[in-house]
């Protein structure tokens, strides 16, 4: 079982996800770095596969429901990651989609400034607008908003 932790979650996204789950000491390692890599890929961002990550260390931990050892319930670790868990996917609601400035399920308002509609422009992998100035306003304009000469000649 491969388990690295370089102390660097400010450089390395496999010790982002350890130190926000709490997989920190290697003489108890909880998830293998392979399944940290896994986990990555499948979810938007860090702290939705943190969150993963932590449901699936409680499903181990819940396992052991009810034993104890040296003092410690098993039971009540699982459902401390559970909470954990709970906690990071709703961090993890709020956060972006990688670059696409947007939150999941959130809406974007871009092109505020002049560098940001430029580099959105710029997109090739873009989806493109319906219409934009040059092509003027859509067919059929929205019922109750009136399209003055002021504002159509923008």
């Amino acid at each position: 079982m491969a388990w690295t932790n370089t102390d660097s979650p400010a450089t390395s996204d496999r010790d982002i996800i350890r130190y926000l789950v709490g997989d920190l000491d290697s003489t108890a390692p909880l998830v293998t770095d392979a399944a940290i890599a896994w986990e990555i890929t499948q979810w938007p961002n860090l702290y939705l596969a943190a969150a993963s990550i932590a449901d699936s260390i409680a499903t181990l931990l819940g396992r052991t429901q009810g034993m104890r050892a040296d003092g410690v319930t098993f039971g009540d670790a699982a459902k401390e990651y559970r909470a954990r868990a709970a906690g990071l996917r709703a961090r993890g609601a709020t956060m972006g989609n990688g670059s696409s400035g947007a939150a999941a399920g959130g809406v974007y308002a871009g092109g505020i400034s002049i560098a940001d509609k430029n580099a959105r422009e710029a997109d090739t992998d873009r989806v493109q607008p319906s219409f934009t100035r040059q092509t003027g306003a859509p067919a059929s304009p929205f019922i109750g908003i009136t399209v003055t000469d002021e504002l159509s000649s923008e």
